[in-house]
């Protein structure tokens, strides 16, 4: 007990590196909608529930299962050349809002794919866009349509 360092620290200790917990590296809760998915609000609500002290919003991902069919829901045949648009998932949602402690922190109008859209287009660099944005579904647009 002589090692003992109190885990709370001081506000104004500024010049003294502060501990900290290194004994849980990785958590996963699974967390689902509170409504139908068929045309409703997916409505997530993450709380501190589960014993979650802090949730690391930069490393939480989005699970999403999906299926490509036709207009009337029915599966598409083998000689059918269909494939996802750039920014995949973010063309899923119409809007997407976001509230912490009730505060809205982030709105969008019903043109979030366009605003995923656009700053992907301005904000990132061709390194980015030839590498982790592939994960998003991203691919360079050619100059002239796809041609098998």
């Amino acid at each position: 007990m002589g090692d003992f360092r109190e885990a709370q620290p001081s506000e104004l200790s500024l010049f003294t590196i502060p501990p900290y917990q290194s004994a849980v590296e990785n958590i996963y809760f699974q967390v689902r909608s509170n409504s139908q998915l068929t045309g409703n609000i997916i409505d997530l609500e993450i709380t501190g529930k589960h014993g979650m002290e802090y949730v690391d919003l930069n490393r939480s991902r989005l699970y999403v299962k999906a299926k490509i069919v036709k207009g009337d829901g029915t599966s598409l045949t083998e000689n059918e050349y269909v494939g996802p648009v750039n920014l995949f998932l973010q063309s899923m949602f119409s809007q997407v809002d976001v509230t912490m402690q009730g505060r809205m922190i982030s709105s969008t109008t019903s043109h979030y794919p366009y605003k995923a859209m656009i700053q992907t287009l301005l904000c990132y660099g061709n390194g980015a866009k030839t590498s982790q944005l592939t994960s998003q579904f991203w691919v360079k647009r050619r100059s002239r349509p796809f041609r098998r």
